[in-house]
């Protein structure tokens, strides 16, 4: 049979370093290796570092190791601290500095961001591009100063507009959305149950960037032809703001939307029912 077929039982099933001198030497090594780990694999997150030393233990005894939970922790927490001292991030400082100063890496990056913008992927106002441009040119003689207060409201102003633009194309939307892994939480879920129960047919999520109206995207829509939205806010992150709001925005473009709190679906089916029913009665 072979070593590691499923259901063999392993040499040391059963035993401890208290009871057989093999398991004690194996405990013993596995503490050396670890206690000598050092230079490169300091570098390395706990999880690598525990699968390297597996593979180190595996090479020299033929046999495959796990290491302990303690192990794994002791690890961690030594990376923790490195990697919080003022010497790693002048180390890291060092190591961009020493990547910009080379020119192939330069001329790479440059690429990269001519093709991002010849696919569309900066959208940038022409006061962006035009503040862009001067402060290149003042980096380039030399004669570079801090943005004045202006500037930097200049620069926010041109940000949020470009922002604004983007989330009205819907297909910009539906791509941050996806990107972002946007899916039902578990109260949306239960809602959409619910929906499906007393409603077949007539409801659909389109949380996940399905429906943009106006670069905002509703909860759930109503499939039959009636301009209808459902919206569910939720007691923690909705809390202090008005519901209104958002059923005033939607209705510039025709919906009617009804919004639903988080509290509301502790209520029964039967009330929640009725509440949905008489909210959409003319």
């Amino acid at each position: 049979m072979p070593l590691f077929e499923k259901g063999h039982l392993g040499w040391n099933k059963g035993l401890t370093k208290e009871t057989d001198p093999r398991v004690a030497k194996s405990a013993l090594s596995l503490r050396k290796t670890i206690s000598s780990i050092g230079s490169w694999q300091t570098r390395l997150s706990s999880k690598d570092r525990a699968l390297w030393v597996s593979r180190i233990i595996k090479s020299n005894t033929g046999r495959s190791h796990s290491v302990s939970k303690v192990a794994r922790d002791k690890i961690s927490k030594a990376n923790k601290a490195r990697l919080g001292t003022t010497e790693h991030r002048k180390q890291q400082s060092e190591m961009m500095r020493k990547m910009w100063r080379n020119k192939k890496y330069k001329q790479n990056h440059k690429k990269a961001r001519l093709k991002r913008m010849s696919e569309g992927r900066y959208r940038c106002s022409e006061e962006s591009r035009q503040l862009r441009r001067e402060l290149h040119k003042l980096r380039k003689i030399g004669n570079y100063k801090p943005h004045s207060e202006e500037t930097k409201k200049k620069i926010g102003r041109a940000n949020k507009i470009n922002t604004r633009r983007s989330w009205q194309n819907p297909e910009y939307v539906k791509k941050q959305m996806k990107a972002r892994g946007v899916r039902p939480n578990m109260q949306e879920m239960k809602l959409q149950s619910f929906l499906n129960k007393y409603f077949p047919n007539e409801w659909l999520y389109v949380g996940d960037g399905e429906l943009v109206i106006g670069g905002k995207v509703p909860d759930f829509m109503n499939v039959n032809g009636k301009k209808w939205l459902i919206e569910l806010y939720g007691d923690y992150h909705h809390q202090g703001q008005n519901p209104q709001d958002r059923i005033d925005f939607f209705s510039r473009y025709g919906y009617k939307t009804l919004v639903i709190w988080e509290r509301e679906l502790k209520m029964g089916e039967g009330e929640l029912l009725q509440y949905i029913q008489a909210y959409w009665r003319p």
